[in-house]
């Protein structure tokens, strides 16, 4: 995460707080409030729905996972079967905030 930041910011943040690591800033990701809100399914900012979700990917890159269908928006199962996942999908949490087109 803070390889992604720019070099020169990167440098700054050390020199000027040395005392700043990685495990501070995820302390403090995981209790900000656009953090909680994506948690629970609520609407975030799409750039950070983005960075979340590529999160996420990586981690889930990571982790073993067992056979079978897993959702492509919040990553649980796995699924038995496509009618399970697409069951899943008419309720998962992680669905499009954008409103119906109700033409």
């Amino acid at each position: 995460m803070l390889a992604d930041l720019p070099e020169e910011l990167r440098r700054k943040v050390f020199e000027t707080h040395p005392e700043v690591t990685t495990a501070d800033i995820l302390h403090r990701l995981i209790e900000s409030p656009e953090i909680r809100a994506f948690v629970r399914g609520e609407p975030v900012a799409e750039d950070i729905q983005e960075a979340l979700g590529r999160f996420i990917d990586l981690l889930a890159a990571e982790v073993p996972r067992e056979e079978g269908i897993y959702c492509p928006k919040c990553h649980k199962g796995p699924f038995k079967s496509e009618m399970a996942l697409r069951g899943h999908l008419a309720n998962c949490p992680a669905k499009s905030k954008e409103p119906a087109n109700d033409d």
